[in-house]
């Protein structure tokens, strides 16, 4: 897979979305940059969870910049050891890891 860019991220909007991957390693999910007909560019990060489902959780929008409330691609993309951390909890709360009591 290629590596997201900021000339990638920059690419002339089409009339259907355009998606952009980077995957991390093998279960830590995968980032993503989106880009829609509406000329808007955001970043998601999507993982499995422990049910199969693949949720998409919103990062923010790209601003090449970082301005007006915007992410630089490298701000989006440093946010991303957030998530792996939630999908852990999540994952042991979910599978009584966290509740467990030993004999």
């Amino acid at each position: 897979m290629a590596t997201i860019t900021d000339k990638s991220i920059q690419a002339k909007p089409t009339d259907t979305d355009q998606w952009l991957t980077q995957p991390f390693k093998r279960g830590a999910g995968v980032f993503l940059a989106r880009i829609t007909p509406a000329v808007e560019r955001l970043f998601y990060f999507r993982y499995t969870d422990s049910n199969g489902r693949r949720p998409f959780l919103p990062i923010g929008h790209y601003h090449p910049k970082g301005n007006n409330g915007g992410l630089t691609l490298a701000a989006a993309y440093k946010r991303h050891p957030i998530f792996p951390v939630c999908i852990s909890l999540e994952f042991a709360t979910s599978r009584s890891i966290l509740h467990h009591k030993t004999p």
